[in-house]
Formats: structure tokens, sequence, C-alpha cells
């Protein structure tokens, strides 16, 4: 499945690299029809380079030049296929080289364009037919200060032999390192067969050698026989480090969305992972690493429709590995097609899986504030000798694993060394499982044997918004609310390798109440923060007051001429907003069914026996008041009448109608989003579309204003990265 589109801003926990997201491309010469000192003009096809310097639109050069002077500017049009080039841009900080494509479309063919040198900008260009980008020191010079920006870069999917292969390539070596390089918002894609089974490692971003400060940000990448983006490939954590992915969409890939092997210091941050795919190579995962990171922090990032969601595998024992996986949620991972016989740990597709070595103390796991949902099972452990490392598992939402076997936690290693607290597990008509070495176990006598999880460890539903649209946030808090353990040493962790925040902001990029943090990837809202959800109200439309539902606080709603008072669904609490009909007649009064199915996500099967109803005439309206004007709010409308078609209504707010089949309805729903109240109010309409029209219940959000948001986006630290104490002790 997709996900919306990714905010603005830098992600959360990534230094802002400072240069290159925001720079203003020069305008081209208003009149060029001859050569002007600086700017170049390049096309293949008609041009030359005999006598002609710079050449113009009228008079092209044939090539880009091999070293580019300082502030020059280069434009490139029509074909060009010359096989594999090599580029050295001499800019600086004041007076930067760009390179860019013509107004007329331009095609790169057949070959690597190897970008080198300082301060070199490359935006727009257009790369088919196995062309590709290298940010090396294939020029043999110091590369630093290179952006890569709005390219679209194509491969060939059903190229079989597109072998060890990649789109975008970063390397550097100790004679030319390269260092502060920026991808961002490119297309990366079709590379290589991804319906072959081979290995083909045809990726879309690796990187490797003597680099550092390198920054992946903003891309959409996909269709790639091989990882999304791999970093560290027999590397040395020395001299590959300080690598930052964040808030790409990455999909349909061959193995991982983003991967690490010897890399230091490493955030892969609000990426958003999905639909991999397996091959001979390894199975499909969303985010990982082996070997040796050293210091990897996976934060806040969205993972579905793969083998194994978060997947850390064997390290190398040298005693430098630590991840920190933090806020990221996690759904929908598992092998469909292998049973689950919860025994083998190694085996089975888990929502977040950590390895240990065989070497003990050799690695440090952090596991806090993440969500699990609907896996094979939920959070893995998987030592090869006691005592091979640490975990820390805090603040996590496990619900709903697979099959009968499922397990919540799970771990086939005991040792003193593992401590868990501060999570809450559901599982949806069953009970949650945690297997501790060879037992399996409740939460309740995991507690009492085991004597761990003993600290705000709970059992209960989260209920989660809206699973169908990819809502995550709770809707009840009972075991979630205040009820998590400090971040602040971890906090301190980021600050002092990165120059950071951690906890300054959850997964929805709403404020995180440190203090006293919640239990799961989100912070409820609080009064006057930036893009976050303040209260959220579900109303059910009953029959009698029998009907009423007990499951959260429901606002029950009789067929009334009275006003009702709206309560916040998580805590039951008065919202200070009024539902008050305007226009009720005795259709609307005495047109009530019990009948009506459903297993809408937020719909329980106690609501859905009763709707109101109407035929047609007049349409029927109620007003709610009470309202925030400086907020938005977003109603999510339910219909349901058993196996009964064709009954559409029709549901108005302001000049947005949309309509619902409600006859033999059970999944669907329709929103109305974003609606600004008018001195406090809103009206919301009701009336037929075709024969009946039905409503069982409206979930009603609020959308706090975004006024507290800085306007520069989340995080957009104003230092450069630092070196960690991990890297910093094995620096010669």
């Amino acid at each position: 499945m997709g996900y919306p589109a990714l905010t603005a801003g830098i992600p959360i926990g990534i230094p802002d690299p400072g240069f290159g997201i925001d720079d203003v491309m020069p305008s081209r010469p208003g009149t060029w029809t001859s050569e002007q000192a600086g700017y170049y003009f390049v096309n293949n096809d008609t041009g030359t380079d005999s006598g002609r310097t710079y050449g113009d639109p009228t008079a092209p050069r044939a090539t880009i030049p091999s070293t580019i002077p300082a502030g020059s500017y280069i434009e490139i049009e029509g074909l060009y296929d010359t096989g594999d080039k090599q580029i050295a841009a001499n800019g600086t900080s004041g007076s930067p080289v760009w390179i860019t494509s013509a107004p007329a479309s331009h095609d790169f063919r057949n070959g690597t364009l190897q970008f080198g040198g300082t301060y070199l900008f490359v935006d727009g260009l257009i790369c088919t037919n196995e062309a590709r980008i290298s940010v090396s020191s294939a020029a043999s010079v110091t590369t630093d200060h290179v952006v890569v920006r709005n390219c679209d870069i194509t491969g060939h999917i059903d190229d079989s032999s597109a072998t060890d292969s990649t789109l975008i390539y970063i390397g550097g070596s100790d004679t030319y390192p390269t260092t502060n390089v920026l991808f961002y918002n490119n297309e990366l894609h079709d590379s290589g067969d991804i319906n072959s089974s081979a290995d083909l490692d045809a990726g879309g971003v690796n990187g490797g050698g003597t680099i550092s400060n390198i920054w992946v940000l903003n891309n959409h990448i996909y269709n790639c026989a091989g990882n999304g983006v791999q970093f560290g490939h027999n590397a040395d954590i020395t001299k590959c480090h300080n690598i930052y992915v964040g808030k790409n969409h990455i999909h349909d890939c061959h193995q991982s969305g983003v991967w690490c092997k010897y890399v230091a210091d490493y955030i892969v941050s609000q990426n958003h992972v999905y639909d991999n795919r397996p091959n001979a190579g390894a199975n499909a995962m969303g985010i990982g690493a082996q070997h040796e990171p050293a210091g990897y922090w996976i934060l806040y990032n969205r993972i579905s429709g793969v083998e194994q969601g978060i997947k850390i595998g064997q390290t190398n024992g040298s005693g430098n590995a630590k991840v920190y996986i933090i806020g990221n949620l996690v759904e929908d991972c598992g092998w469909d097609a292998t049973p689950h016989n919860g025994t083998t740990i190694w085996s089975e597709g888990s929502g977040i899986f950590v390895s240990g070595n065989a070497v003990a103390g050799t690695i440090e796991r952090h596991i806090y504030n993440n969500i699990v949902y609907d896996c094979s099972h939920g959070i893995s452990l998987a030592g090869y000798a006691s005592g091979d490392g640490t975990a820390a598992v805090y603040n996590n939402i496990i619900k709903d694993m697979e099959g009968t076997n499922g397990r919540h936690l799970w771990t086939n290693v005991l040792d003193g060394v593992t401590t868990v607290g501060n999570n809450l597990f559901h599982q949806d008509g069953g009970t949650e499982s945690i297997r501790w070495g060879t037992t399996n176990y409740t939460l309740a006598t995991f507690k009492s044997s085991v004597s761990k999880c003993t600290t705000n460890c709970n059992v209960g539903d989260p209920v989660f918004t809206n699973t169908t649209t990819g809502n995550f946030k709770p809707t009840t808090l009972t075991y979630i609310e205040d009820m998590g353990t400090s971040l602040s040493a971890l906090n301190t962790t980021l600050n002092t390798d990165f120059g950071t925040q951690l906890t300054d902001y959850d997964y929805d990029e709403t404020t995180r109440i440190v203090s006293t943090i919640d239990i799961g990837a989100y912070e409820k809202a609080a009064a006057g923060g930036g893009g976050e959800t303040g209260d959220i109200a579900r109303i059910n439309f009953i029959k009698t007051n029998s009907a009423a539902d007990t499951n959260g606080s429901w606002t029950n709603v009789l067929p009334v001429t009275s006003t009702v008072n709206i309560l916040n669904f998580a805590d039951g609490v008065d919202t200070g907003w009024d539902l008050t009909p305007t226009s009720v007649s005795n259709a609307a009064t005495t047109g009530v069914n019990a009948v009506g199915t459903g297993d809408a996500d937020w719909v329980d099967e106690a609501l859905v026996s009763d709707e109101m109803w109407w035929t047609g005439g007049d349409p029927r309206a109620f007003d709610i008041t009470g309202l925030d004007n400086a907020n938005t709010y977003t109603f999510e409308i339910f219909a349901s009448k058993d196996d009964v078609p064709v009954r559409i209504g029709e549901y108005t707010i302001g000049a947005t109608s949309v309509t619902l089949e409600g006859g033999g309805n059970s999944t669907n729903t329709v929103t109305i989003a974003d609606v600004s109240p008018t001195a406090g109010t809103i009206t919301f309409t009701m009336s037929v579309d075709t024969n009946f029209a039905y409503l069982n219940a409206i979930l009603m959000t609020e959308n706090v204003d975004e006024g507290a948001v800085p306007s520069e986006g989340i995080l957009r630290a104003t230092i450069q990265p630092t070196i960690s104490p991990i890297l910093e002790s094995l620096l010669p």
C-alpha cells in the first residue's frame, strides 16, 4: 500500500546539510543567441566542440567539459549517448557550478555520469537506458559539496543481466575522499529485472569507500532488482560514516528498502518502505543491517507489506554494533506462505527482528516507542549465546499477531541483560503470547514467572483510529498516556553524536511531552502544538439506550430534538462540542432500524445494528457547535443496512458532498476532511441519493492549528554533524 505525501522539512534526528535544498539556480541568459562567458549550452546530436568554447542554443557544444570552472552554468539539450563521462567541478561556496537541462527535452543514455570536485549542483537531468550517476573519486579529485536533485533516472526493468549496478553510486578513496553530498527529490526506478528471482544487486542508491556526511532525502525509489538504498558494503566504519537517509518513498525493490553493512553513525528517519520482494539473496525486508552497524538509528519510519519489517542480522563481534529502533510503525509483515510454528525464531517473519553474535557483549539493542501490528510476530530478539549483548524493549505497542502461533515478544536466549517494560500488548479475539526461551507465557504469567515487564506493561486494545486508511493513532489511552519510560538518555546520545534532538517530536511530528512520555509512536496531542490531533469523538446514532455502545466513550445519539454533549472517545471527557438537530421530522424520529452489519476498522459490532434512515424529501441536518475556529475538523461517515442494495445516502458539509452505499455495507466509509467552522459551528446535512439514506456512526477528529510548527520544517538544525564517541575511539 502507498502512503500520503511526506511532509516538508528535515527528517527527525537528521542534521540539516545546510546546503543544496534551498539554493536557487541562476537564470539562463535572457537573449542567448551567441556565446556568453561562463554559460555552456550542450547538444550532443547537433553541436560541435570545434571553435565553440561555450556554445549557445543556436550553435551548441557537443560535450560537457571534463573540467568546469567555478561559477559555470551548463544546459544540456537532446540525446547524450557517449558512454561514461568524467566531470570535475571547481566550484566554490560563493561560485558553485550548475548543470541542468535545457527547456527542450534531453536524455542521457548508456553510460555513467561520474561527477566529482567541489560545489557542484546537478538539477533536473533525465537518464534512461541504464545511464547512471556517480559521485565519487573517479576523476581523481577530492569531492566535497555535490548536490544531485530533481533528476529522473531509469534503468532497464526487464534487464536480467544488470547485475552489481545501481542507479546512483557514492564512492571515495583514502587519497580522494568524498564528503558533503546531497541527493534530494529524485525519481529512481526500473533497475534490473524485478521479476527475476536472481540476486542481481541492481539497486537504487549504493555507497561505500571513504565517504562521510551523505544525505539521501525525499526521493522516490522503486522497481529495483536490489536494495533501495545501501551503504557500507566491504567498508571500514572509520572511513564510511555519517550517512543520513530520510523521508524517501521506497517500494517494490528486491530484499530491503534501506540497508547498512559497515557504517558508523547512520540515521534512517521518516521513510515509507513497502511491498519489497524476496530473491535468491535474501527475504523481503523493510529496513535493516548486518555486520557492523556502529550507531544505527532507525527513527519514525513506516513499513508494510514485507516479510520482515526491521531486521538486524548477525553482527561481526567487534563490539561496535549499536542499534536504536525508535518510534517506527510496522504493519502487515510476515511470511504468508510459511506456516508459523512459533518455535523457530530464525525462520519466521517479525515486525522487528534483532539478532546477536556468538561473541559475548557485542551488540546493544534499544527498541523504544514502536507500533507493531498485524505481523507474524512482534519483536524478536535472536541470540547465538547467552550474554551476546544487551537489549532494552520499552514503550512499544504490539497488537494482533498473525495465526495461532504469533508471538508478541520473543527471545531464544535467556540472560540478565534484556530489560523489558512499559509495553502494551493486545490480541484481537485471543490472548497475547510471550515466548521466553522455550516457554510460552501470557503477560500475567511472564510477570510472575520471569519477573520482567513488571512496570507499566499491560494488556489492552489501543483502538487505532482507522487501520484501513493507515491512521494508527490510538484512541483508547488508558494504558498509553504518560505510561512510558523516559527517552532522555537516548536523546543525550543522539545530541552528542549528531547535535539533533530525538524527543522533540513523535511519529506524526507532534511535540512530545518529554517528562511524561506516552507509549507507542504517537504522543497524545497537547493544546497549542503543531500539526497534531486534538479531540477525537465517535458518534453513534441509535434506536434505544439499550443499543448504546460501551466500548470506549461513544457519544450515543437517540432520535432526539434536543442537544447532545459530545465526548472525547479516549477518556469520556466532555469536549465542549454539542450536537443539535436543526431539521427533524417524523421520518428522522421514527426511522430507526435494528439491522446492519459492519467490521470497518473503528466501527464496533454493537453499534451497527441500529441506524437512522431517511426516505427522501427535506434533508435532515444537525449543527455541531462549540468548535475552535482556529482548527479544522474531519468527519468519517459509516452507514449500513443489512444486505439490501441500493441504498445510497448523500452527506454534505458546506460545499462538499459525498455519497455512500449503505445497503449491504460492512466496511466502507466516506470522509469530509479539513472543515473550518464558521463562528464555532459546522452544519452536517444528510439526504437521499437513491432510495434510502442511512447513518450509523461518525468519527470526528479535530486537527489542531499548525501555527507552532517552525516555518522551515521539522528540526532544521544549524550545526554540522559531529563525530560520535564510537568513531572517535577508532580513529588514529
